[in-house]
Formats: structure tokens, sequence, C-alpha cells
């Protein structure tokens, strides 16, 4: 028999296309939940604000090189953004502290700021 890890488990979940197979997302977190580990958190970042960055942007939204923003979000939908550097923060703190974070799912957001979809394609 494996002996379970002493060391907090933390996973990262994405959602969506860009999250990949979602299915198997979900099922991977279940595991984890499950699993009878002694810590874990799973942290759900909502959209990197780094997608629309040149090198990201290619294969993220790839449609930009033209002009275009294509979503199924109305126009007007607030969306919530994060980075790279605020899921890294929840994570380290995660791993320092496993206690206060332990058999956690973390929605993690930066500020939340009014940028509807429109907003967005505007600035991009």
């Amino acid at each position: 028999m494996m002996e379970k890890a002493s060391q907090p488990i933390l996973i990262v979940g994405g959602t969506g296309v860009q999250g990949g197979n979602v299915a198997r997302e979900l099922l991977n977190q279940e595991l984890i939940r499950n699993g009878g580990f002694r810590h874990w958190t799973i942290l759900h970042p909502c959209k990197f604000m780094e997608s629309f960055e040149e090198v990201s942007a290619r294969e993220m939204e790839p449609e930009l090189k033209d002009g275009v923003l294509f979503g199924i979000l109305k126009p007007d939908t607030q969306v919530k953004w994060t980075c790279g550097d605020n899921t890294a923060q929840f994570a380290r703190a995660a791993f320092e502290s496993p206690e206060k974070f332990n058999r956690k799912d973390i929605n993690v957001a930066g500020d939340e700021l009014p940028i509807t979809c429109r907003h967005k394609a505007k600035t991009l």
C-alpha cells in the first residue's frame, strides 16, 4: 500500500477551453478531495491577464491578430481577472500554512474591476 503524502498537496485548476479537458480536471480534483491526503488545497484561477500578452495571445486568443475578440459572453458582462503572481501568492501561502488552507477550494481573482468584455475589446 502506498503511503499518503505528509506534505501538502496543491493543485491549480483552470476551466473552459484554455483549461484543457474539463471532465478530466474535475475528476483529478475529486481524487485529491477524496484521496485521504492529510492536507490539500485546490486553487481555481479565473481569466489570466497574461493571456493577452503577445506570445500567449497567439495560442489563447488567436483571433486578436485580426483585431477580433471572440467569446460567448455578452459585451457588458463583467469578467474577473488574475495574473500568475496572484495565483503564486496563494500557492505559497498554502504550502507555508497548510492547516490554514487545508481542504479548501479557493477561487483566485485580482482586484474586482468594472472591466466588461466591451471595455476589454476596446482596450486591446
